[in-house]
């Protein structure tokens, strides 16, 4: 956990968690409800986390796209280094680095050739991907009972 003297319990609760890790690697939410609105809204705080994100009490499945990358190595280690409540870490990439070992603070997982049915399959996805790669997949991922989806490309 992660303590925050701001948090009058002393610990950060998982939704806070997750913005305090998103605010220190510089992400903006996208693709909630819609791209327009997105944009409008892109400050952190203003997040409608879905429920299910304020529920798991035990960690969420937390997917990261673009895994291979610098962006995505730095968001991974983020992730461990703020003792974000992870359950399972899903990596994705390319098909040529689909079925590569990595070595991460959260252990060693396998990246995963992505497909959009795979990715809604977590709980928070992280995009470190390029503009077009999000444009095309950002909103298939965030659509009804989708994860949550934190975009940092120039989309």
């Amino acid at each position: 956990r992660i303590r925050d003297p701001r948090d009058p319990c002393g610990e950060m609760s998982s939704p806070l968690a997750l913005v305090t890790v998103l605010a220190a690697v510089g992400f903006r939410p996208a693709f909630r409800a819609s791209p327009t609105r997105a944009i409008q809204h892109s400050h952190i705080a203003r997040v409608a986390l879905p429920s299910r994100i304020t529920a798991a009490a035990d960690g969420q499945v937390v997917g990261v796209v673009g895994a291979t990358g610098a962006v995505g190595s730095e968001v991974i280690g983020v992730l461990a280094k703020r003792g974000y409540p992870v359950s399972t870490l899903r990596l994705f990439g390319s098909e040529r680095s689909a079925g590569k070992k990595v070595t991460t603070p959260l252990g060693d997982v396998e990246v995963e050739a992505f497909s959009v049915d795979a990715a809604r399959e977590t709980d928070v996805i992280f995009l470190c991907v390029d503009g077009d790669f999000s444009k095309e997949h950002g909103e298939a991922l965030a659509a009804k009972g989708g994860p949550l989806v934190i975009d940092n490309s120039s989309a």
